[in-house]
């Protein structure tokens, strides 16, 4: 399998992979498959421009997994984070969340993630790695009274 950043070119596969995490996890983001559904094309490609770090992971040049990085506020996020079914418990997230790591402490000492507080799955998996609950609280907008829990990655001491 291979993690490679994805660019404009790869719109129509960050699409597909999207819409199947839609599906698959619709509590892991913060978009409907219907809005995401009603992009066309330039809406992905602009996308695909924005986000500073988009990476796909491919098996037999197929995309399976995907990750993102982006700033808020001057803080580095971890986002759209999906992994196909048939591809996890493979120590893919790892391998994914890697150079999103290195692509933050650039910016800053502490790489942020929010997660739904009914997805203890994606909670361990992040706690595996390393990410720690800053206590902090979000409102997820799509769902009344639903939270997400603020997790926060920093650098191995050396």
């Amino acid at each position: 399998m291979r993690v490679e950043v994805a660019g404009p070119g790869d719109w129509a596969q960050w699409r597909d992979l999207r819409l199947q995490a839609l599906r698959d996890t619709p509590l892991g983001f913060v978009e409907t498959a219907e809005t995401a559904l009603a992009k066309d094309e330039a809406a992905w490609r602009r996308r695909m421009t924005e986000v500073p770090l988009s990476l796909l992971a491919r098996s037999e040049g197929r995309p399976v997994a995907m990750v993102s990085g982006f700033l808020i506020a001057d803080r580095p996020y971890l986002g759209a984070v999906f992994i196909a079914p048939a591809a996890r418990g493979r120590g893919l997230l790892a391998r994914l969340v890697e150079p999103v790591a290195v692509w933050a402490w650039a910016f800053a000492p502490v790489l942020l993630l929010e997660v739904h507080e009914a997805n203890p799955r994606a909670i361990t998996a992040y706690a595996r790695l390393g990410f720690v609950d800053t206590g902090e609280r979000r409102d997820y907008p799509l769902e009344p009274g639903g939270r997400e829990i603020v997790m926060a990655l920093r650098p191995a001491a050396s």
